[in-house]
């Protein structure tokens, strides 16, 4: 029998309902793909610049990504992982740096109740774990948090959470939010730290879009989106607040507890079924589709490598 420990995230568990064999490949076997995927990568440099910003940096300060800066960081691991990536890497990192520039300079000319002069942050990047029920072998459901803010208009807590799109269907991008189950487990967090989040602010970059033209080259193409940005910021910067009630919570942590019953029987038997329905999305095949397809096993082994975390997105310490 495969022994987990039983500390999951909403990733791995999301994963897990997705497809029981993805997860064993991502989280039991924690294969990650060889290949350098430049959105992953781009959204985890804005997310580290937001952090600075969040943190009291002025990113118009930062002329160059180097070691001393969270992006420098990120930047150092991708470079030391997908090194074939280099010029890529550099590429999306400088993007991401004068992306966030505007992004900044933006919401701080504003002064509505989204503003960044309506709310201070408390706290930024903070991870967070709690047991999904009362039983002294509960699993564990951790997480990180983006940001806690403290609104000035409404005198309450709310949770921040910043994404990054680039889909071309907004106002169905924003409704799905309202129906985002990642939240909760945050909003129950902050209330077990004795918290009463009101609700959350979700704070959307939106990616333009628009495609590499012929005989234009990627510095061009660079250039031409970041002049989107500065010449109509109000298209590509957007905070909305989405609200959840006690019953949405109480709700949620029984989907919660009901999920991690059907993972734990998933190991105990030792069994994780295929759900054929996920091989493909956005027409894609999923990268575990050819190991999963039972072809050479070393080979397609060989395709991916291993983590050291189970959980990557998470320290060490919440995990273990």
């Amino acid at each position: 029998m495969t022994e987990l420990k039983f500390v999951e995230s909403g990733s791995s568990l999301g994963t897990f309902m997705d497809c029981p064999k993805k997860y064993e490949f991502s989280y039991i076997k924690k294969l990650s793909s060889r290949n350098y995927q430049r959105n992953l990568a781009y959204g985890s440099f804005v997310h580290a610049l937001v952090e600075e910003a969040h943190l009291g940096k002025d990113l118009s300060a930062i002329t160059e990504v180097h070691s001393t800066t969270l992006i420098g960081k990120e930047l150092e691991r991708y470079l030391k992982e997908y090194p074939e990536s280099s010029l890529n890497i550099q590429k999306d990192a400088a993007l991401a740096l004068a992306v966030t520039k505007e992004w900044q300079k933006y919401w701080k000319e504003r002064s509505d109740d989204l503003s960044s002069n309506s709310y201070t942050i408390s706290q930024a990047e903070k991870e967070w774990a709690f047991r999904v029920n009362a039983s002294i072998d509960s699993p564990i459901h951790a997480g990180k948090s983006d940001a806690i803010l403290f609104h000035k208009t409404y005198s309450g807590s709310f949770l921040y959470e910043l994404k990054t799109s680039g889909s071309t269907t907004k106002e169905a991008y924003k409704h799905k939010l309202e129906l985002d189950k990642q939240i909760n487990s945050n909003l129950i967090a902050m209330k077990m730290d004795g918290l009463s989040p009101r609700g959350v602010v979700y704070d959307i970059i939106w990616k333009p879009a628009i495609r590499l033209k012929k005989d234009e080259t990627e510095e061009e193409f660079t250039q031409r989106t970041i002049e989107l940005y500065q010449k109509s910021p109000q298209e590509y910067f957007e905070r909305l607040m989405v609200f959840r009630s006690e019953k949405d919570l109480d709700d949620y942590a029984l989907d919660l507890h009901g999920q991690y019953s059907a993972l734990r029987g998933v190991i105990e038997r030792g069994r994780f079924y295929r759900n054929t329905n996920a091989c493909e999305r956005f027409g894609k095949l999923c990268q575990f589709f050819n190991a999963c397809m039972g072809g050479a096993p070393q080979e397609e082994i060989e395709q991916f490598v291993v983590r050291d975390k189970k959980l990557p997105e998470l320290t060490k310490e919440i995990q273990e």
